[in-house]
């Protein structure tokens, strides 16, 4: 019973219905507003005798009021107003009269205090112009004439019987079920006008009606918003022998009656009755506006309603012979909406469809009994028939849903996670006037290898006592060093800051301020965002029940790409299904979103019984606890009759075309799959409902027996669990409906199996489809198909994806929780055995299982190990996602874009889809940042309205599940390769790329860390969830790369030449000094270095000489424990880091496809002893030139640098086949700066260079 509309668009509309729902009055416009004049008083009162006074006094008429839009003029009024739908619920008004007869005012019947009105609020007003009397004149002589005067003044205007009234100026409020509750709902003054015309006054009825044009020309900013609303008001008489069936709250566990209406009793605890029609009368049910072939579809859903009631909702207490609704033709009705005749409506205009929903059925019921007295159904064929006839379909499918739909969640947590909570300094703040180990280590490195005697540094002074190198000037230079390092450090601050207001994700929210600025006030509004989940809330139990276009357009395209597509049988199945849906709320039937899930015992006590885990003394949980024990008690898995659960099992495994009922919301794949739309029909728990609703029955069943046995319902209206207490068989005659869940609980509750727009019958099969939807979704969206879907709104098109992927996957984590829930006892039995836990997801996939412990769970518990299969899967698939190789943005055609010209007039609209281009392939990021978000929480939630809400169930002390928990190698396989797949390197002409899923990992692998979740209570720390936690941790410093020239040895060597140079790394902050591995020096003096095992060094400034033969270049380490013993090290992000780094640098080092031509094989060589002069040979290798006083002198310091090019000219020369040597060295220096950078986002720090990797 859920509208699919947004908060936005529901926000939106409450603006604009406000002058019908607000306490505001109509205005009169400037012109003169057609009144209607000599209305009897006699039509809304009737005269009666006071008891007490004796005397004649008017008593109000009852009458049942509603209104609904006929006619809409604009965008606006087009895309929020449901045209032809109801807009109030069960309106019953009295009239009466105010002490001087100036205002007819009705009151809305309170069912709580009937005879008393004056406890009745007010609903409505209506100015009364004048009170008269009309009589023939007399002439002078006191003979009447022909002529008739009204007269004014006669009597008390009381006493005066008829009246003129002025609509234009009547004032509503009280009824509705939209309420206005902020100032910033209300409508301008002065900003619309109003005007009332087509008054019909029907006496025979007691029928009235107008119509209401409303017009509002500055509606968001000079767009006009015009419409018009149709009122009506019809005497209604309550029917004091119907049989009201009473309703009690917790009911809801087994079936969903639509209508509840109540009153409090007492003055506190509330009594509730269900609204029904009376089964013992007919009536016409007119249709409207449909094509021949779909009337004849419509009369057969009626029919198979009218048999339904005749053949099994009658028995011999209630016997019923007749046809309840009676369809006829309705085209000759001046409105569709008219509450002298129950219709439904086939709105054929594909405009006024282009917006609306599918379907919506509502009622109007009496207050004081439940008796339904109209009832009304839209279909919005127009738009069905598009969908499933067009071969492509023209129109942008999400043009209704604002750019911000499908992406509130982004707004909620921009500033949070794509800020990523990045730390600054790592691992300790830099010192700027730093001494210490750093210092130290520095100088006694120098001085313990006497290298600053011949140096430059020293100003000459050679004799200058060793003792003092280390004080004055190594002090300022090694200060001045430091005061760099902080600056670029800051830098590197400032960089982020810039780049984080840059927002590199406006992309995904389409840049719209609106969204991004209100949707966060919204949320950092307590108040506004508990109003507008009150709003959700409303529409989620309000009694307009919708089917909504944009949730079931993706499967039929998707069911139409598959092919085996008849159009006309869909069309035939769809409109069907969508009437039986529609008019079973007219009738009384709620939502029921666990149609498709068969009757199993674990099903119905998931979903109707909620049996308590351990006996209680209160007499109620002690029956659960005989109901859970008796469903077990049967070698059958099934809770109903055989002749109920054996078609419904043959269906599912066949084509999961299985239904109970057609109060679902059923996925459209599935209408596509029935060979023809006779096959639709009621299902056995609809009688069951309509059985309670008209009969006051409930249903039990006893093991063996063919069919259902009903009760009568106690007073209460409580169905008890077992049979009446006067049944000799009671004990084991339990209380039997099929699995059965609300609106409320498919959008908050705990349970996987009810959902809506689902496919499948158990947790395994509804999984898999919930994966395969995602896929299809990938696969048909994310490249262009052809020129009219390439043109559609790529903002839009990346919304529908994120909306969809984030409701889809929320529900396939939903799984994981309640799997934990459901199982806590269980697992909380292995949480401490490290053994059973690691190898849970494992042995559940096998039929021997190898662990004891396991053996023995999944043995007696063989949901659990379906659970755990089916969230293997799950865990697998997110990481899947992740590591899907797609694109970080849309790729579009600029070229290929149209932008409409001129100005537009009339009622066209441009399209301004093509305004920069056509998309070709859409971004992937839709996909892997949701599967990442969802992989990494530990809470599941509901996607409603586009927030990400917490479901209450596990957001507390006995929630906080993680993934990695019971999952631990698969999680870290995931991790590992979405790494590994989102970064690209720079290999073939390609850009080196840190891509936006492994930059977020940092955030998300902080926000769903064990310190933040509930599991670090449940499993051990240091030997299980640790572990876990290190396989993404990694240790990051500034260090220097200190570098030691070797001179070239040989006869031959030329002077001043150096054939390579010895690393050491020296940590600034621990002061650790150690062995590096091969250093290279690139021809811009950058510098390629090889850590140690499991050890990553980044340069990020070029070689610095500090003395004659000795020089430094700063770097930033990353560096990271291995633990042998640890089982989950083959899975580890780590472990692809050293491969990264080596497959990077062994490219320039050792050579490429093999062929030994890299740098190793031609540089770092002594003097070729073969060859006398090696200045003269143009491919020998000859040595860095590396002068006495190189540290203080610019043109030394050009000499080395032409040295080193000089010797890359002569490489070249050696191995011609290696000419792009120095493009695979600088592409392998920014692998290394790209897998550093990586490894630093995943422990959350910005590091320096970073930028240089993002693509924005």
């Amino acid at each position: 019973m859920q509208n699919q509309k947004h908060l936005i668009t529901l926000s939106f509309s409450l603006v604009i219905v406000v002058i019908v729902l607000a306490s505001c009055s109509l205005k009169r416009p400037e012109s003169a507003a057609p009144l209607e004049t000599g209305i009897s008083k006699d039509f809304f009162t009737t005269k009666v005798i006071n008891p007490m006074t004796k005397k004649e006094v008017l008593q109000g008429k009852k009458f049942m009021c509603g209104w609904a839009p006929v006619a809409e003029v604009g965008a606006y009024a087009k895309h929020y107003n449901d045209h032809n739908v109801i807009e109030n619920w069960h309106c019953n008004v009295v009239f009466t009269f105010n002490h001087d007869h100036s205002r007819l005012i009705g009151k809305l019947v309170n069912p709580s205090y009937p005879d008393d009105i004056s406890k009745w609020t007010t609903a409505l007003e209506i100015p009364i112009t004048r009170n008269y009397t009309r009589e023939y004149k007399k002439d002078e002589y006191q003979r009447v004439t022909n002529e008739i005067v009204e007269d004014e003044t006669k009597n008390h205007p009381s006493a005066r019987p008829l009246m003129d009234l002025d609509f234009s100026n009547m004032m509503v409020s009280e009824i509705g079920f939209r309420n206005i509750t902020t100032e910033s709902d209300l409508i301008r003054p002065g900003s619309s006008t109003q005007n009332i015309e087509d008054i019909e006054i029907d006496n025979a009825t007691g029928f009235i009606g107008f119509t209401l044009t409303f017009n509002d020309p500055d509606v968001s900013s000079g767009n006009s918003f015009e419409r018009k609303i149709r009122y009506n008001f019809l005497e209604m008489k309550t029917n004091e022998k119907f049989e009201s069936t009473p309703w009690h709250e917790k009911n809801a566990s087994h079936l969903n009656a639509l209508h509840i209406l109540g009153k409090k009793v007492e003055g506190a605890s509330s009594a509730f009755f269900a609204a029904h029609w009376d089964k013992y009368k007919s009536r016409k049910v007119y249709l409207i506006g449909f094509p021949e072939k779909y009337f004849k579809i419509a009369k057969e859903a009626l029919g198979n309603y009218n048999k339904l009631f005749k053949d099994q909702v009658a028995d011999k207490d209630h016997p019923i012979t007749h046809d309840l609704f009676i369809p006829e033709r309705g085209d000759h009705l001046k409105y569709s909406f008219d509450l002298r005749y129950t219709s439904i409506t086939w709105i054929d205009d594909f405009e006024k469809s282009l917006n609306a929903p599918l379907g919506i059925g509502t009622a109007l019921a009496d207050r004081l009994t439940g008796e339904i007295q109209w009832g009304g159904v839209t279909l919005w064929g127009g738009m069905i028939e598009y969908i499933i006839k067009s071969a492509a379909p023209s129109l942008d499918l999400n043009s209704s849903l604002p750019a911000s739909h499908g992406l509130n969640w982004l707004d909620k947590i921009e500033d949070n996670a794509f800020a990523f909570n990045y730390q600054f300094d790592f691992p300790v703040s830099l010192d700027p006037n730093f001494k210490g180990p750093f210092f130290n280590t520095f100088v006694s490195n120098s001085l313990n290898k006497i290298l600053f005697d011949d140096s430059k540094l020293m100003l000459g002074q050679k004799d200058f006592v060793k003792t003092k190198l280390n004080d004055e000037y190594l002090e300022n230079f090694i200060t001045n060093q430091a005061s760099w390092l902080n600056n670029h450090h800051n830098a590197q601050k400032r960089n982020y800051q810039d780049f984080s207001f840059n927002h590199y994700f406006k992309n995904l929210v389409g840049n719209k301020q609106y969204s991004q600025s209100q949707v966060m006030h919204d949320f950092n509004n307590k108040d506004a965002l508990h109003y507008h989940m009150n709003q959700a809330k409303q529409h989620l139990n309000s009694p307009i029940c919708v089917i909504s276009t944009e949730d079931v357009i993706a499967d039929i395209l998707e069911a139409k790409e598959r092919g085996n597509f008849d159009p006309e049988k869909v069309m035939e199945a769809f409109v069907k299904d969508v009437i039986l849906h529609e008019f079973g709320h007219m009738i009384g039937l709620g939502h029921n979103m666990a149609e498709n899930i068969l009757p199993t015992v674990s099903a119905v006590m998931d979903l109707n019984i909620h049996p308590p885990k351990v006996d209680m003394n209160d007499s109620e949980y002690q029956d659960l606890d005989n109901l859970k024990k008796i469903m077990q008690s049967e070698k059958t898995k099934y809770t109903v009759p055989k002749k109920y659960w054996l078609p419904l099992e043959i269906a599912a495994i066949k084509n999961m075309t299985n239904a109970s009922t057609v109060m679902g919301y059923k996925n459209s794949r599935t209408d596509v799959l029935y060979d023809n739309h006779e096959q639709i029909l009621p299902g056995p728990s609809d009688v069951q409902v309509l059985k309670y609703l008209y009969n006051q029955q409930y249903a039990t069943f006893k093991y063996g027996e063919e069919d259902f046995t009903y009760y009568k319902v106690p007073a209460t209206g409580q169905i008890p669990l077992f049979a009446p207490r006067n049944v000799k068989d009671r004990s084991s005659r339990f209380v039997s409906y099929f699995p059965s869940c609300t609106d409320f609980e498919a959008t908050f509750d705990t349970s996987p199996l009810c959902k809506r727009w689902d496919r499948g019958y158990d947790v395994k099969t509804l999984a898999e489809d919930y994966m395969l939807s995602i896929d299809n979704l990938r696969d048909s969206k994310l490249i262009a198909k052809s020129e009219l879907k390439g043109a559609r709104s790529i903002y839009r098109l990346e919304n529908y994806l994120y909306g969809h992927n984030l409701e889809m996957m929320g529900r396939l984590r939903l799984f994981y929780d309640y799997m934990r829930d459901l199982f806590k006892d269980e697992i909380d039995s292995i949480s401490h055995d490290v053994e059973a836990i690691k190898m849970f997801s494992t042995d559940c996939m096998r039929e021997k299982m190898e662990n004891a412990s396991l053996i023995n769970l999944f043995t007696n518990n063989p949901k659990l190990k379906e659970l755990c299969q089916v969230n293997k899967k799950i865990v697998e698939k997110l990481g899947s996602y992740m590591a899907k190789s797609g694109r970080d943005f849309t790729k579009i055609d600029y070229k290929n874009k149209t932008a409409p010209g001129g100005m537009s007039f009339g009622d066209a609209d441009p399209n301004w889809t093509q305004m920069s281009g056509t998309y070709q392939i859409l971004s992937d990021l839709p996909f892997k940042i949701v599967a990442l978000n969802t992989l990494t929480l530990s809470q599941p939630y509901a996607y409603l309205y586009g927030w990400m809400l917490e479901m209450d169930n596990y957001s507390h002390e006995n929630g906080g599940y993680l993934y990695s928990s019971l999952y631990p190698n698969e999680y870290s396989h995931a991790i590992k390769n979405a790494v590994q797949n989102n970064l690209q390197f720079g290999t073939n002409g390609e850009k080196t790329i840190l891509k936006k899923t492994a930059l977020s990992l940092g955030y998300f692998l902080q926000r769903g860390s064990w310190e933040t979740a509930n599991d670090k209570f449940r499993f051990p720390k240091p030997t299980f969830l640790k572990k876990i936690a290190d396989q993404t941790q990694f240790n990051v410093s500034y260090v220097a790369v200190i570098l030691t020239a070797v001179k070239m040895e040989g006869n031959n060597a030329p002077p001043n030449r150096y054939s390579s140079f010895t690393g050491r790394i020296l940590d600034i902050n621990s002061g650790k000094d150690t062995l590096a591995g091969e250093v290279f020096v690139l021809p811009d003096s950058s510098i390629l270095v090889k850590g140690a095992a499991n050890t990553i060094i980044n340069p990020i400034t070029k070689l610095q000489f500090y003395s004659d033969t000795e020089a430094f270049a700063w770097a930033y380490k990353i560096s990271f424990d291995s633990d042998d013993n640890d089982s989950l090290s083959s899975e580890s992000v780590k472990n692809i880091f050293p491969n990264m780094v080596n497959n990077a640098i062994d490219a320039c080092i050792n050579g490429k496809d093999g062929n030994q031509n890299g740098l190793k094989h031609f540089f770092n060589k002594m003097a070729n002893p073969d060859v006398n002069n090696l200045l003269e040979k143009e491919d020998e290798y000859i040595g860095f030139e590396i002068l006495p006083g190189i540290a203080q002198s610019a043109a030394f310091q050009n000499d080395f640098k032409d040295s080193i090019k000089d010797n890359y000219q002569r490489f070249v020369k050696k191995f011609p086949s290696h000419e792009l040597i120095e493009k695979t060295c600088f592409e392998a220096l920014n692998g290394v700066g790209l897998t550093s950078a990586s490894a630093g986002a995943i422990n959350g720090y910005w590091m320096p260079g970073m930028r240089e990797y993002i693509e924005e």
